[in-house]
Parts: structure tokens; C-alpha cells; sequence
């Protein structure tokens, strides 16, 4: 059983992999600065959720 980490690790890069899809299908011609900042909002939030699930499963 992987822990809560590499959970997210695996599901920021099924996102990354999903947006590349998105661009390369056109669908999408979103503002650069905004997809940067929604996918790192993504990332720090999924990482200290981990984190937290974690500390919780190991106590």
C-alpha cells in the first residue's frame, strides 16, 4: 500500500498528462499564468493534505 504522498504525486501527474491531452486536443486556450497558478494552488494544497492524512494514519 503506497502512502498518502505518493497518491498525490500520481494524481498531480494523471493532471498534468489530462491538460496535455486538453491542449493538444484544442479545447482549451486558457491564460498561462492562470492554469501556473491553478496547478500549483492543486499542488500545495493535494501535498499538505497528504501530509496531514499521514501524521493521522501513523498515530
Amino acid at each position: 500500500m503506497s502512502s498518502p504522498t505518493v497518491n498525490v504525486v500520481w494524481a498531480l501527474f494523471n493532471l498534468v498528462v489530462g491538460y496535455l491531452l486538453f491542449r493538444v486536443g484544442k479545447v482549451s486556450s486558457g491564460d498561462t499564468l492562470a492554469l501556473v497558478l491553478f496547478f500549483a494552488g492543486i499542488a500545495v494544497i493535494s501535498l499538505f493534505s497528504s501530509v496531514r492524512f499521514a501524521q493521522k494514519h501513523a498515530s
